[in-house]
């Protein structure tokens, strides 16, 4: 994982509520690893762990390493492929896949997934790549580059299908605007963007614990700029149709009537 952002959510890593040895050897473990604060439980609840460490989240350390920000400890983030695994499966059946389609990925291709999240699109886009290809993922929030990042790290006890997948994908911890400045003209292939959605929807999703650690500004001109100039073939956006982003930027939207569309941008 490479890092070049201050962009963090305060937390430490503690054990779950009963403090198994299994448990406090993981938390030691991710502590080191992540080079952040381990206390101990204390049977304090999340919110009293967050307050008495004057941070924000609490990393536990279950067999799955789970998030709990204070400001909603009810619920967890964590690392779970199962939306991947569902695209996946239907890619070997010969099935099509939105974000594919419209980014026109092929094997052998780099692509850089500028809004990591929880990994879902970048393993997807690992999958179409091949054993050739490689994507270059991006994420401002610690936390979530984090989770991800271990499962990397751990990939040896992931699923068979998963493991190949994960060496494909690079992690950084950083903000897509500074990356794509660095980056050389046309020296990969699709630039992709899932930006959070800035209005929350009226049914709960798994998006909503997602939304405590994501970054919630909006795209900007400076980094289509960056992404136009950077990819041979294609930037994609991921966004609401009445967002006002497809017009904003010259998006062609891959559906007009969908509850979300790809847009798409053929640069060369």
């Amino acid at each position: 994982m490479c890092k070049t952002t201050n962009h963090a959510t305060r937390f430490v890593v503690t054990t779950p509520w009963s403090e198994s040895d299994a448990a406090s050897k993981q938390a030691d473990e991710l502590a080191l690893w992540f080079h952040c604060k381990r206390v101990v439980r204390n049977a304090r609840s999340i919110v009293k762990v967050c307050r008495d460490e004057a941070v924000e989240a609490c990393l536990i350390a279950d067999e799955v390493p789970k998030f709990y920000h204070m400001s909603a400890p009810d619920k967890a983030l964590y690392f779970h492929p199962g939306m991947a695994m569902q695209r996946c499966l239907q890619l070997e059946r010969g099935q099509s896949d939105r974000l594919l389609t419209a980014a026109g990925v092929r094997l052998g291709d780099t692509v850089v997934d500028a809004t990591l999240g929880l990994g879902t699109d970048s393993l997807v886009l690992a999958f179409a790549v091949g054993d050739k290809g490689r994507v270059e993922s991006l994420e401002v929030s610690e936390p979530l580059a984090i989770l991800v990042s271990f499962a990397i790290h751990k990939r040896a006890e992931q699923p068979d299908w998963m493991q190949p997948l994960l060496e494909r994908i690079r992690v950084h911890v950083t903000d897509y605007l500074s990356f794509l400045q660095m980056m050389p003209t046309d020296s990969v292939d699709i630039v992709y963007f899932d930006p959070m959605f800035r209005s929350r929807s009226h049914h709960p999703s798994s998006a909503d614990a997602l939304r405590e650690y994501a970054d919630s500004r909006a795209l900007s001109e400076a980094a289509i700029r960056e992404a136009k100039r950077v990819a041979r073939r294609r930037v994609v956006v991921k966004e609401r149709i009445s967002s006002g982003v497809f017009e904003r930027f010259g998006l062609r939207p891959d559906k007009e009537r969908a509850r979300f569309s790809y847009g798409i941008l053929n640069v060369r």
